[in-house]
């Protein structure tokens, strides 16, 4: 009897007594007479397995053994019988023979519970009558829980199944604390017979009972177990299989706290590794803290050289060498091809044999380290099945593996359960595997410095060189060197030491270190980076290398997004691109608009993956190329377009390409408005100026009235287009919705009032003058208006309500605004001009000198001889009478049209023009402005010859800036100041302006 039999036995009895015929029962019957096999295996395997010839083979059979192979080891164990008789051999094959029947062809329990009960209880009665040399043998359970000296201290288990104290010594047996053993007295043997039951039979607890299993990890010595009385199959390690495999094993090493680590290379040497920042403090908290219960998986990335396979098999040795066991198995496994030697300064080609280059092999070698022999399995569900302990999986160089094979990896590790499993992924890209993102960045300036100083000062450099070293590496200017040449890399700064020892300064290393790196490491560190990149993120990654200038690495995303030629649909598209290639730090956002590349290195890669990309249906490069020399300066896109539009027309091209540049940037929703307007405005006078056609430049205008709807510059140069093509209704229309607050989307600020009351002012003034004309003929410009016909009272009427009701208003609000835009204060003040000369009709006196006092006094020199002039005519009605006398004008001609309403517009300014009659006033056009913003292009109504006016010959005040007085399509009045073969140089200076203007 033995302690483990007694409680079986008892357990039976209560059960027979009790009736119970369940499943139970017969349950605890078959568990009694396996627990025979495995009481008799422990016996044998403690005392004869070291000297058997088979040894080797038992423990093969023992990872997995069945009933008969048990039976085989102990008849091959005990081939003597000295501990299991003949007979008692015999009832064990019958009873193995009897479970294979009732177990292997599908009979339930309780279908021959009667049968079973009574053929178990039979074998089990032989069995104790035929073996009475062992088991039916008083046999003590000891399990030593101290040890000092050779003292021994514990528990022991008595076969009637009480539990005492024990003592003993190791001089009788070589005890391990936690381990069980079992004795009997031998006829005539004084000292206790002691065997090892471990690993076949543990005690837990003391009433917690396991028997031998399996071999669940022969490396790290995991069994197995079956708890009597209950359902659990728990596991336990023991060194027992452990010892034995640990030592042939070819595949592993076995760390001090049993951590079981696949062999393989160091990419760096571990005695002289430096911790970068806080990234391996992340990655610790990741597999160890408790927050990494919820996640599988961590993404080191980063570019190449920045420390991330470094940090994890640093972290590999410090796990195998706690004195916490954190993991069971620990596998590292790498797809690397190639690395860089910094002793060599050269890229090395990693061999096939030691990479891990598909899903199958990866799962293959860890099946290999699992079970650590040669046989490549592929079982995936062995690995996620995986439920005692931890495994921690580094997958290194995540993105070199093809599409399918990340696919596959990616469903592998979203099937593992993060109680057991860890993985960490390091990679360059950021197509990576969900779960933690951990960043390894470059190192700034002064880490690049502190970096370096720790390696000085983990090496074996003397304390006084050291000093010197930091005292040189004080100067800003080698630090900035320093972060150049290394790239802010780990792997170049350990270089960098390398070849310090050669040259003795830094100043010296600097200057003897590679200034740049060689294509080939470029290549090493960037030249992949297309690669890794999905779809759409290598096609933005090209087209961004093709546009960014070298000297800045800045471009404009719009710009980017316009080469790619990608439709507006594909918005979310091309922003997941940006992101992706922000991610992986090969660009920085600046802002919503710009990004810049991250160095000139990566540059050099972009620009070569767009030189080596071949054409294809959804890349033309020919296409895309084009765009990019269409808006290839450093302005923003619309600005590009705009200039290209413009290059068109002063190339002169063809009018379908000058059109369609121009429209190209109307067309496009996502331009600022300020931009289409400009492309508006620009190819409205290609049409009124280069191909003389206003009348189509009205048209264009009118086809965006919705695009540009409230937008007031629109309004202004559309109400003067159909102000030229004869439309002076609808261009007052339009200026007084616009101040009744009709057209624009916002409140009209003071100075945009002041600007439209200015041109509606101007705009009226024609229009009474037109109608004064047409009803009363031009001899009706020389009567008082209280002399007028009662049919041409109506017109009186309306100048007076409108000087009341626009004109003194505008006069108020003019004297109490500070103008900021010089444009709209001149349009304001011709409206002042032209409110004076409607006063100067009606012969309000008082009204002109005030308002040409005002002018005179704090308006620029250039409007004063202007004012002067009106102020004149109100004293005196000479020389008003004299330009408008009756012989000047023709009975028959035509005062509606344009060129009569000129000839009116020259009487009047000869009329008023202080200037010498022999000096001859001509009338032109100004049709364009250059881009030094001195000079104007005019176009003369009398003369074929290319006329300019210079900023200086406008006005005798000091102007800065041209775009004040003059704007495309303004009419003047110059003279010729000088004629060459070039053309004309011309002036407006002391030239009264139209007052119909």
């Amino acid at each position: 009897m033995n302690f483990i039999l007694n409680k079986i036995n008892t357990e039976i009895q209560n059960q027979e007594f009790l009736n119970n015929e369940s499943s139970d029962l017969k349950e605890n019957y078959r568990v009694r007479c396996e627990y025979l096999f495995i009481l008799m295996l422990s016996y044998l395997v403690d005392k004869k397995l070291s000297h058997s010839s088979i040894k080797e083979e038992i423990l093969k059979i023992l990872i997995k053994p069945t009933l008969g192979s048990i039976l085989y080891i102990i008849e091959k164990l005990d081939n003597e019988n000295t501990i299991v008789s003949k007979n008692a051999i015999e009832l064990l094959r019958k009873y193995n023979a009897f479970r294979i029947d009732t177990t292997g062809h599908g009979f339930t329990y309780d279908d021959f519970l009667d049968e079973y009960i009574a053929e178990l209880n039979t074998i089990y009665a032989e069995f104790l009558n035929a073996n009475p040399n062992f088991t039916n043998s008083d046999i003590y359970f000891v399990c030593p829980l101290r040890i000092e000296g050779n003292s021994v201290k514990g528990k022991k288990y008595e076969p009637n199944g009480t539990i005492s104290l024990w003592s003993g010594d190791l001089r009788s047996y070589d005890f391990e604390v936690g381990e069980v053993y079992g004795y009997y007295l031998k006829a005539g043997q004084l000292n206790p017979d002691f065997f090892r039951l471990t690993p076949f039979i543990h005690i837990e607890n003391d009433s917690d009972i396991y028997l031998f299993k399996c071999v669940e990890q022969k490396l790290t010595g995991a069994i197995r177990y079956n708890q009597i009385f209950k359902t659990n199959k728990p596991i336990k390690e023991w060194p027992f299989f452990s010892n034995y495999y640990q030592a042939k094993s070819k595949k592993v090493s076995i760390s001090k706290n049993n951590t079981i680590v696949n062999i393989f290379t160091p990419n760096y040497n571990q005695h002289t590794y430096i911790e970068l920042g806080e990234n391996k403090n992340k990655v610790y908290e990741f597999l160890t803290g408790t927050p990494s219960k919820s996640s599988v998986c961590a993404n080191l990335w980063g570019h190449g050289g920045v420390g991330k396979t470094a940090t994890i098999q640093n972290i590999i040795e410090e796990l195998k060498n706690s004195d916490t066991k954190h993991f069971n198995f620990i596998i590292f496994l790498t797809n690397k091809d190639r690395f860089y030697n910094v002793y060599k300064d050269k890229i090395e080609t990693i061999g096939d044999d030691e990479r891990i280059k598909s899903f199958e092999e990866l799962v293959k070698e860890i099946n290999i380290v699992l079970n650590d022999n040669d046989s490549a399995e592929f079982n995936e569900n062995k690995i996620i099945d995986f439920d005692y302990g931890k495994m921690l999986i580094i997958i290194d160089d995540f993105e070199t593996f093809g599409s399918e094979d990340k696919l596959k990896i990616n469903d592998f590790i979203n099937n593992l359960d993060p109680h057991h499993h860890k993985v960490i992924i390091t990679t360059r890209s950021t197509v990576r595997v969900g779960g933690a993102d951990i960043s390894f960045n470059e190192l700034n300036e002064q880490e690049t410095v502190n970096f370096l100083k720790k390696i000085f000062a983990s090496s074996s450099t003397p304390s006084n060189k050291i000093t010197e070293i930091e005292k040189e590496l004080n100067d800003p200017e080698l630090k900035r060197k320093l972060k150049i040449i290394t790239l802010g890399r780990p792997l170049r700064i350990l270089q960098f030491e390398f070849i310090f020892n050669s040259f003795g300064t830094i100043h010296k290393t600097i200057e003897h270190f590679i200034k740049s790196p060689s294509d080939e490491l470029n290549d090493f560190f960037y030249g992949r980076f297309y690669d890794y990149l999905n779809k759409d993120a290598q096609e933005v990654y090209l087209v961004m290398g093709k546009m960014t200038f070298d000297e800045d690495l800045i471009s404009t995303i719009s710009k980017v997004k316009y080469s790619l030629i990608w439709p507006e649909k594909n918005e979310d598209r091309f922003n997941k691109a940006i992101q992706e290639l922000e991610k992986l730090r090969i660009i920085e956002l600046l802002d919503g608009e710009r990004f810049k590349v991250w160095d000139k290195d990566i540059l050099k890669g972009m620009i070569t993956s767009f030189t080596d990309k071949k054409d294809t249906k959804d890349f033309n490069k020919g296409n895309i190329n084009q765009r990019i020399e269409q808006i290839s300066g450093k302005e923003n896109l619309y600005d590009s377009l705009l200039n290209a539009a413009r290059t068109n027309k002063v190339l002169e091209r063809s009018e379908a390409e000058i059109k369609s540049g121009f429209r190209q940037i109307l067309n496009k929703e996502d331009s600022p408005i300020e931009t289409r307007y400009q492309a508006l405005f620009e190819l409205a006078n290609y049409y009124r100026i280069n191909l003389g056609s206003p009348n189509t430049a009205y048209e264009e205008y009118q086809s965006y009235e919705q695009t540009f709807k409230g937008y007031l510059p629109y309004i202004k140069t559309y109400s003067l287009f159909c102000y030229e093509n004869d439309m002076i209704h609808k261009s007052i229309d339009m200026i007084e919705q616009v101040l009744n607050k009709k057209l624009s989307h916002t409140p009209l600020k003071m100075e945009d009032e002041l600007d439209f009351m200015g041109l509606l002012i101007t705009r009226k003034k024609k229009q009474l003058v037109d109608q004064i004309i047409g009803q009363g003929g031009a001899r009706a410009l020389t009567k008082s208006f209280e002399l007028l016909s009662d049919s041409q009272k109506d017109i009186k009427q309306r100048v007076i309500s409108f000087i009341e009701k626009t004109g003194l208003p505008l006069f108020e609000k003019f004297q109490k605004h500070n103008f900021i835009d010089k444009g709209k204060k001149t349009n304001g003040a011709t409206g002042l001009r032209h409110l004076a000369d409607l006063a100067l009709l009606m012969k309000k006196n008082d009204l002109v000198e005030e308002i040409c006092n005002y002018s005179i006094t704090n308006l620029d020199d250039h409007w004063k001889n202007q004012f002067k002039q009106i102020l004149n005519q109100s004293k005196s009605n000479t020389s008003f009478k004299k330009a408008y006398s009756p012989q000047k004008f023709s009975p028959n001609l035509d005062l509606k049209s344009i060129d009569s309403l000129n000839k009116v517009k020259e009487s009047l300014v000869k009329a008023a023009s202080p200037i010498n009659n022999k000096t001859e006033i001509l009338r032109g056009e100004v049709t364009g402005i250059h881009k030094n913003l001195k000079t104007a292009f005019v176009t003369l109504e009398s003369r074929q010859k290319k006329a300019v006016i210079h900023i200086d010959a406008i006005s005798d005040e000091i102007i800065s800036d041209i775009n004040q007085f003059l704007y495309i399509g303004k009419k003047i009045n110059v003279k010729v100041l000088r004629e060459e073969k070039k053309g004309l140089t011309l002036s407006m200076k002391g030239i009264c302006q139209d007052v119909l203007n």
